[in-house]
């Protein structure tokens, strides 16, 4: 099953733009619907998606099995071992398969009598793992030289180590010589456990006691775990069983090391070398990296093994780049005519075969294509819109058995797509009546924009930020005034995950030292103080309120007291009139502590947290499309009861622990109400069924329970009141 593009890019924008509008705007229609309105036209949250050739790495002509009888690069046991069938399907190195060229001249590099340091920049599911890790394997397995460490695996996040574990581990156990591995870091078991427990997992070393006393042959772990190790006496007894023998380093990722980080990553490889009691020569790296700049341009090429030289202080002249090449597969001419001629008539346009066959070459040559680039190779006017674009791409890179003359399912443009979405940092208003901007349907309290500027785009005016009532959800505009400067934007620094989808309360997460923000009201260092204004649709009942009336003055950039006898709400802009009439502003203080208070509600608005400020971060997006881009996973093809979703999985990242965990918990937490929500909903269906005169299953019904008997022994708890009661409704009406 192929993702389809134009389905979900445009799911994804109607999800995340509805969350946002019923989020910010709690129960307001108006503001909704005009902040989906910015959000759909004026300001789209998505950039137009980009679009990769997933063609097949090109192969080597020797298979694996050759590379052992043949190229003599990898010994028959390492070959077999790795091959056998006691490895799980996924993880097996079949004998006939044919590794992809950077891999088998990666191997050779590696295996060489005079091995160089290599540069892997092939691209995502090249097979770069295999570069380092079989010559390394070979190299171990074959001097089989126990309880030191000898090669030193350096991955920038512990999810990358993990991701390698299951791997790692089916390879070093189905080698005779049974290769010794570790996962050091922070979650690496402190305490001694019984020998019944080690062996069950060996040949890891799952706990540091054993790592020390028998330091493995492999030891997985990160810059900051390993610059521990260097300086902890604890661990003096790795170093010192590990004097003289460390051969390999491994840097996964180097491009993510940059200005300080690189540094200080440069300086404690030099440390390793110095503890381990090796020299430079003595030891080998692998180096997997994203291509800097332009493959075929030479300087990219120095630029890049520059900084390899750099980081690890091997010689310029000893680091060799492998990079990888996509091949284009040749297509059955007269099935891609037919699928073709399909393509053509739905979307009423002349493509021929010698039309695709270029636009093959311009993907894969390409680093990437816009939609609508894509669409204009194929029709102008599809080309003019990308949701044309995408439905052609999607038509395009439907399979099609025996396309490819190799056999097998093929495409005619097989692709990988890249969507971008922004973050927004605020929502901002301007509050001039004589502005243009969305004249005749912006909001009474001016017009918004999801760009923070300092002034309006449109009229320059000053801008100010809007918040919403934590009590009410109606908005509030939010700035600071100066008796002789004026008003100007409040500058916050509220933490863009510190919004409606994270409360402190429910997420049970510490922020940076919220105890010590004091009232909202506070006095500024230069003079300024804050202020709430608010349009309300209705007057505040609370008692014991002074309510106070403002105009922007926009010439002189003040705000002005309104006169008593201009307070009525005829003096309120009428936004389709010619002549613009000052929009008059509410603020709300007790008449007894003078505290601030929500002009529509009379909320107390001196507390930080009963003020909710627009925003929405990268991890939010992820949390909001989460079930969204699991419900577009593939599937996969299993009959086990245990398999969740038909198998679905999609993998999310951070840029930080911290922001990693905050993720992790807000999916789960999220996972736990809909599961709340749907079992209350379920119930109360079923309470009402009760009261339904039984008339047997419906055909979801019947196919629901025949799924329930298939896998009655597995069925959950929770699955068999289900179960009877679909069971009694049957036989009642039997």
């Amino acid at each position: 099953m192929n993702m389809n593009y134009f389905s979900f890019y445009n799911k994804a924008k109607e999800l995340l733009i509805d969350s946002l509008a019923s989020l910010w705007f709690k129960g307001q229609a108006q503001e909704q619907e005009y902040i989906k309105r910015i959000l759909t036209k004026d300001e789209p949250l998505f950039a137009e998606p980009v679009f990769q050739s997933i063609f097949p790495w090109e192969e080597s002509a020797d298979s694996f099995e050759e590379h052992s009888s043949k190229l003599r690069l990898l010994t028959p046991s390492f070959v077999n071992a790795l091959s056998s069938e006691g490895i799980d399907k996924d993880l097996r190195f079949p004998l006939d398969r044919h590794p992809y060229k950077h891999q088998t001249e990666s191997w050779r590099t590696m295996l060489s009598s005079r091995p160089q340091t290599i540069v892997v920049t092939t691209g995502t599911g090249s097979g770069k793992t295999e570069c380092f890790m079989i010559p390394v394997l070979q190299d171990l397995a074959k001097t089989n030289e126990k309880n030191c460490v000898q090669a030193i695996f350096l991955y920038p996040l512990n999810a990358l180590m993990k991701s390698q574990q299951k791997r790692i581990h089916a390879w070093c156990k189905a080698l005779p010589e049974k290769v010794t591995y570790a996962i050091y870091n922070g979650e690496t078991d402190k305490e001694n456990r019984s020998d019944r427990y080690t062996t069950s997992h060996y040949p890891q070393l799952v706990t540091r006691p054993q790592i020390r006393k028998t330091p493995p042959q492999i030891l997985f772990t990160n810059p900051t775990m390993l610059n521990y190790m260097l300086v902890r006496a604890e661990d003096r007894e790795i170093l010192e069983k590990s004097k003289g023998k460390l051969k390999w380093i491994l840097l996964d990722e180097a491009h993510t090391y940059t200005g300080s980080s690189a540094a200080e990553l440069s300086l404690q490889i030099r440390r390793v070398l110095d503890a381990f009691g090796v020299t430079i020569d003595q030891v080998n790296f692998a180096v997997t990296s994203a291509t800097i700049g332009d493959e075929s341009d030479p300087k990219t090429t120095i630029k890049l093994k520059t900084f390899v030289s750099q980081l690890t202080g091997k010689p310029f002249e000893d680091i060799k780049i492998i990079s990888g090449k996509r091949i284009i597969p040749e297509l059955n001419k007269g099935i891609a005519e037919d699928q073709l001629s399909k393509i053509n008539k739905k979307f009423s346009i002349e493509l021929s075969y010698s039309d695709i066959e270029k636009l093959r070459k311009k993907l894969n040559s390409s680093p990437v294509l816009k939609a609508k680039e894509i669409g204009r190779m194929l029709d102008k006017g599809i080309g003019k819109n990308v949701d044309a674009s995408l439905e052609i791409i999607d038509a395009l890179g439907e399979k099609v058995k025996g396309l490819n003359k190799g056999g097998g399912l093929g495409a005619l443009l097989p692709t990988r797509a890249h969507l971008f979405v922004r973050s927004i940092s605020g929502v901002y208003v301007c509050t001039n009546p004589d502005c243009q901007r969305h004249k005749g349907y912006r909001l009474s309290i001016g017009s918004l924009t999801t760009y923070q500027n300092m002034n309006c785009p449109v009229c320059k005016s000053k801008m100010l930020e809007l918040a919403t009532c934590s009590s009410c959800g109606s908005p509030i505009i939010v700035g600071e005034t100066n008796t002789t400067k004026g008003f100007r934007m409040h500058t916050n620094v509220i933490d863009l995950d510190k919004s409606l989808f994270y409360e402190q309360k429910e997420d049970l997460i510490d922020l940076e030292d919220m105890g010590n923000i004091e009232d909202v009201e506070q006095n500024e260092a230069d003079g300024f103080s804050r202020f709430f204004f608010a349009i309300p649709k209705k007057a505040c009942l609370r008692k014991n309120a002074n309510r106070t009336y403002h105009i922007f003055n926009h010439q002189n950039g003040k705000i002005e007291l309104v006169p008593e006898d201009n307070r009525s709400n005829k003096c309120f802009t009428s936004l389709k009139s010619e002549e613009s009439i000052p929009v008059i502003y509410q603020s709300l203080r007790h008449s007894g502590d003078n505290h601030v208070l929500c002009p529509h509600c009379g909320n107390n608005l001196s507390e930080f947290k009963n003020l909710d400020y627009l925003r929405i971060s990268a991890t939010q997006i992820g949390r909001t499309l989460a079930t969204l881009l699991l419900d577009n996973a593939e599937p996969i093809d299993s009959n086990d009861a245990d398999v969740v979703y038909e198998g679905r999985k999609y993998i999310t990242f951070t840029d930080s622990r911290q922001g990693s965990a905050r993720s992790a918990m807000g999916l789960n937490q999220d996972v736990e109400r809909s599961w709340i929500r749907a079992s209350i909903f379920h119930k109360l269906a079923d309470m009402r069924l009760n009261d339904v005169k039984p008339g047997g299953l419906t055909p979801d019904e019947e196919a629901e329970y025949n799924a329930y008997l298939s896998i009655r022994e597995h069925l959950p708890t929770l699955l068999f009141e289900n179960l009877n009661n679909l069971k009694k409704k049957r036989m009642a009406y039997q």
